[in-house]
């Protein structure tokens, strides 16, 4: 191991980065907003998310990439239907993605992912929630097939 690469190496911090995904499925009832739970835990370099609660709380102010996705089948296929998801801070919607499903007949899972970049303080508490115009289910991951997954990394601390 070369000097350089030691010197390098002790500089390296531990991260604030997490996953988690969904194993099992959830009900989504019509025009009702549902909490998703994400109990799989990839991985959690911090420490920061609650995997029984689904919720990450970062230990330092910053700015933070955080990403919800979703893959939600309908009850029905022969309906057009819209599906969101959002990203909660404290409670309190801050941003959301949505995608309108044109086409009856057509059995696939819809995707729908919502990514930012937010500055958020210790302690805040993040959760993703989904919403539907016509009921259904969550899917289940499926590494490259469906996904419903929560993550998040830090880009920057913030003092």
């Amino acid at each position: 191991m070369t000097d350089h690469y030691k010197k390098c190496k002790r500089k390296v911090k531990k991260g604030s980065a997490f996953r988690a995904f969904s194993t099992e499925s959830q009900v989504v009832p019509a025009d009702t907003s549902v909490k998703l739970f994400f109990k799989e835990e990839e991985f959690d370099l911090g420490r920061e998310y609650d995997r029984c609660d689904s919720i990450f709380i970062p230990r330092k102010k910053g700015i933070y990439l955080v990403t919800g996705t979703v893959g939600f089948i309908p009850d029905s296929f022969e309906e057009n239907y819209r599906t969101r998801i959002e990203i909660r801070i404290n409670g309190n919607p801050f941003e959301a993605a949505d995608n309108d499903f044109w086409g009856t007949g057509v059995p696939f899972t819809n995707g729908v992912q919502v990514t930012a970049i937010l500055k958020l303080n210790a302690g805040d508490e993040v959760e993703i929630y989904t919403e539907s115009s016509i009921p259904g289910v969550t899917a289940i991951s499926q590494p490259g097939f469906n996904v419903t997954a929560f993550a998040a990394s830090i880009l920057e601390r913030i003092n």
